[in-house]
């Protein structure tokens, strides 16, 4: 099959095939999706677990306004940061990325 990006995250192989728009853009909030995906999970994980944004910033050695930024889709992640919140929060790096939301 064509257009097939492989990667590793932790143990897991993810692969995304060249049909699942990854970078697709928000027509209302003119945002990329996967942005706002990230950000929505992370607010219901972060919130589910009674963390404020500042503890989380802390956390991440950032600002609390740098966490509402990733949670509002805002801001581009870069992988180190997007791993972090996934350990600091108790999920897979898989789990930030998905569309369907945290499984918890």
């Amino acid at each position: 099959m064509k257009n097939i990006l492989e990667f590793q995250t932790g143990s897991r192989k993810r692969t995304v095939r060249g049909s699942q728009k990854i970078n697709a853009i928000d027509a209302v909030s003119g945002k990329p999706k996967l942005l706002l995906y990230i950000g929505k999970n992370i607010r219901h994980l972060r919130s589910s677990l009674g963390i404020s944004s500042e503890r989380l910033g802390a956390a991440l050695g950032k600002d609390f306004s740098y966490v509402d930024q990733i949670e509002d889709g805002t801001v581009d992640l870069d992988v180190i940061t997007l791993n972090h919140c996934a350990d600091i929060l108790g999920v897979s790096f898989d789990e930030l990325l998905s569309a369907a939301g945290p499984s918890r």
